[in-house]
């Protein structure tokens, strides 16, 4: 045989091999009996990912060195957002451009104590041989040894339960990576310079992506301004485009067309799933906020209640107590308060006071609750604090308003606004 039959005879053994058995990493082959137990699988990357550039620099920067090799010493990266804004995704594509340079991988489901505990272990025992039986806490000291020739990456994605002592995961390595990923922003205490708060997208990458999901055929080039009119309608959200693309690909509407079922069938457009997607946690934006909504303090989820009745920018939040001190009846201007009134003050009595008094830690639990799920966001200015939501979490926060409630949210918005601090949209919403 000649050099090139040898070479073509080889290469359809080690296909052949490999589709009996799998692959396996570099590390694992330094261990008899490698690949036995199976490692938890690697999230796909999406076929449609759009490079987002400022992100993807920024975890370069933490974790690379001058000449794209892997910085020395231990390192932690978190990755902080709203739920759909494309955490999960962003990392899986640093992984997929540097998977070679680290000795091995481990992709964790942060989601609770049991799942990290789970794939650590399982990961490990993948290794083979002597690891193949290891308990929890021995993989976690077999992780913070050194690893000859290289270091390891471990990614503990979706740690979104507050509760999680998610430090208590990171190995004991003086040589290794980890990328944390969460709604959580308080996470970001646990490394600060190295902390990601990732936001949506860009105007061109939102249009960028409705362009591909949609396969090109209706937003098109020429069509660009239409997309951006659809990016915006949609607040740059990554899982509300995708969502949009997936209607717009299978629908094969316009993306002028989509605006308009926005305004006339929102609802129902909205809460479309997307379809056909690789390894997608949510399939809506809705269903991904509602995964925060259904963990939340039970003040803090009426506190969200309420802010949908007034405009989701620069709401004063420090003015709440202004008013909670005189117990919600600072409105002078008003001789008739009427039952209305009554019950709107009753309303904000139940979310803001404790034990039946106006307490301020209680609204600092509550606005710190929302925030670890990345539902606000608070902007400090030399006055105050104002609060601010993404349009989506907005509309889809008034939407969770239970039906029978409705009157007396907006009763508990119109009596806060009567206060001359801050302006309602309940007078509107009962037209």
């Amino acid at each position: 045989m000649n050099d090139e039959e040898v070479a073509a005879t080889m290469d359809h053994c080690i296909t052949t091999l490999k589709d009996g058995i799998g692959s396996t990493t570099l590390e694992q082959l330094k261990y008899l009996g490698g690949g036995e137990v199976l490692a938890p699988e690697l999230l796909e990357l999406t076929p449609n990912y759009v490079e987002r550039a400022i992100p993807t620099e920024f975890l370069e920067r933490c974790l690379l060195d001058a000449d794209g090799g892997i910085k020395k010493g231990s390192k932690r990266v978190i990755v902080t957002g709203m739920g759909g804004c494309g955490k999960t995704q962003l990392v899986r594509k640093f992984i997929d451009d540097y998977e070679d340079s680290f000795a091995s991988v481990f992709f964790i489901d942060g989601s609770s104590k049991e799942t990290i505990k789970r794939d650590i272990t399982e990961h490990v025992r993948a290794l083979g041989g002597a690891h193949s039986q290891k308990s929890f806490e021995e993989c976690m000291k077999f992780l913070s040894l050194p690893v000859q020739g290289g270091e390891r990456l471990l990614v503990i994605d979706n740690v979104d339960d507050p509760n999680i002592n998610i430090s208590a995961f990171f190995p004991k390595w003086r040589r290794g990576s980890v990328i944390i990923t969460s709604r959580n922003g308080s996470h970001g205490q646990l490394s600060p310079l190295s902390h990601l708060q990732l936001d949506v997208m860009s105007l061109n990458e939102s249009i960028d992506l409705l362009i591909r999901g949609s396969g090109g055929i209706q937003l098109s080039a020429q069509h660009s301004e239409a997309a951006s009119k659809v990016a915006e309608e949609l607040g740059y959200l990554p899982i509300a485009l995708v969502q949009a693309a997936s209607y717009i690909y299978r629908t094969e509407c316009s993306a002028d067309t989509y605006i308009s079922l926005l305004r006339t069938s929102r609802q129902r457009v909205l809460s479309d799933p997307a379809t056909s997607q690789i390894d997608m946690r949510y399939t809506t934006a809705f269903a991904a906020f509602d995964a925060s909504y259904s963990i939340l303090p039970s003040k803090a989820r009426l506190a969200l209640h309420l802010l949908s009745f007034f405009h989701r920018q620069r709401f004063p939040i420090d003015c709440i107590g202004f008013d909670a001190v005189n117990g919600f009846s600072s409105d002078i201007r008003y001789l008739d308060r009427g039952e209305e009134s009554e019950r709107g003050r009753e309303c904000l009595k139940e979310i803001f006071y404790s034990d039946g008094m106006w307490d301020p830690a209680e609204l600092e639990y509550i606005i710190s609750s929302l925030r670890s799920h990345s539902l606000i966001t608070v902007m400090p200015t030399e006055i105050t604090r104002l609060l601010q939501m993404h349009s989506l979490v907005h509309e889809w926060a008034r939407l969770r308003v239970p039906g029978t409630e409705i009157l007396r949210f907006q009763d508990a918005a119109i009596r806060f606004s009567r206060s001359g601090l801050v302006t309602s949209m309940g007078d509107d919403a009962r037209e």
